[in-house]
């Protein structure tokens, strides 16, 4: 009977303490709309803007509000970015609020980014693959020559395709763009005018452009290695990648 007794008091205070306490807070990542079948609206939105890249890997931080993001970082394989293939591709977004219309019919709409990083290691024969999609340019041929890019092509100049050889590097300066830069150019061996040079670039140029993307990267820093170039928001491209963390089985 006391046993009983005891038990009795012990379940009355309990619902005392309720009572002032109040009931147990539901954990964040229940309150927002990011969890379950947020997050697959998210995936199937990201894998639209990339192209449907073969892998794609993404982990996210929940806020304490439906389509509010701590944190989304993504790894993606083969993602294409205005048309260029990017062989490895790092994006991370730190305070991101998403337009939950626009998630639900599979765009990704981004009303508030506190802070966005990306990094792309794109291979130099993607680059030939893409510079050869553009009508301008036939029979191109790129390779690694002492820190730039060499190139045999033939390209549209004056409206007669003359065979030419190059030698380029890229340029980022904070925006959303990285631009192809010529610098050298010659024809059948003579060196081309420099307004020529000019007008070429303007036609192949800008080789990644990301304006249109749903969040604003600033773009700035580039480097050349034998086998690919690396295009990225952070600067110092000899230090490693800070934000770059790629899974094991994307």
């Amino acid at each position: 009977m006391r046993i009983l007794t005891r038990m009795a008091c012990v379940l009355a205070l309990a619902h005392a303490c309720l009572l002032v306490v109040g009931p147990p807070a539901v954990a964040a990542q229940n309150n927002n709309a990011g969890g379950g079948d947020g997050d697959r609206l998210v995936r199937s939105a990201f894998v639209m803007l990339l192209g449907n890249p073969p892998a794609l890997h993404m982990e996210v931080v929940h806020d304490l509000y439906e389509n509010v993001y701590a944190r989304i970082s993504l790894y993606a394989q083969k993602a294409k970015i205005s048309g260029m293939a990017v062989d490895e591709l790092w994006v991370k977004l730190v305070g991101v609020t998403f337009d939950g219309a626009a998630l639900r019919r599979g765009q990704i709409k981004a009303t508030e980014t506190r802070q966005s990083y990306l990094h792309g290691s794109v291979a130099i024969s993607s680059i030939e693959t893409y510079l050869a999609s553009n009508k301008d340019v036939k029979e191109i041929k790129l390779e690694f020559d002492r820190g730039d890019i060499a190139g045999d092509a033939l390209i549209n100049i004056g409206g007669v395709y003359l065979r030419t050889r190059m030698r380029t590097f890229f340029e980022a300066a904070g925006t959303p763009e990285v631009y192809i830069r010529v610098r050298n150019l010659w024809v059948n061996g003579l060196p081309v005018p420099q307004p020529l040079v000019e007008m070429l670039e303007r036609r192949i140029n800008p080789l990644l452009d990301i304006r249109q993307w749903p969040m604003r990267f600033q773009m700035a820093g580039t480097r050349i290695t034998p086998t690919s170039v690396i295009l990225s928001t952070q600067k110092d491209l000899a230090a490693p990648c800070g934000f770059c963390v790629t899974p094991e089985n994307p």
